[in-house]
C-alpha cells in the first residue's frame, strides 16, 4: 500500500497544495467564473425559470393587495442590474 505522502516531491509541495486548497475553497460562490459559481449555476439552470417565474407572481401579489410598496429606489445587485427597493406596509386597524 502507498504511503498518502509518497505523491508528494517534497513537504513545500504538500504545503503549496495545501495552500491553494484552502484558498480555493474560500471563494465565495458568486464569485464571477468560480468553478462554484458556475457549477451552481449550471445545477438550478433547469428550474431557474420556473423559480424566477414563481418570485415574480409572489411580489405581483403582494403589491396588488397593498402588502408592499415601491419606495421608488433602486439599489444594485450583485449581477450590477438595478433592482427595486420595496417597502413592507403595516396597515393599523381603526
Amino acid at each position: 500500500m502507498s504511503d498518502l505522502f509518497d505523491k508528494f516531491d517534497t513537504a513545500e509541495h504538500a504545503r503549496d497544495l495545501a495552500d491553494k486548497q484552502a484558498a480555493a475553497s474560500r471563494t465565495a460562490p458568486y464569485v464571477a467564473g468560480s468553478d462554484t459559481s458556475e457549477s451552481a449555476a449550471e445545477s438550478i439552470e433547469p428550474v431557474a425559470g420556473s423559480l424566477r417565474a414563481r418570485v415574480l407572481a409572489f411580489i405581483r401579489e403582494l403589491r396588488q393587495s397593498g402588502l408592499i410598496l415601491d419606495s421608488g429606489l433602486r439599489r444594485k445587485t450583485r449581477s450590477g442590474r438595478s433592482a427595486v427597493v420595496w417597502l413592507a406596509v403595516t396597515k393599523s386597524v381603526g
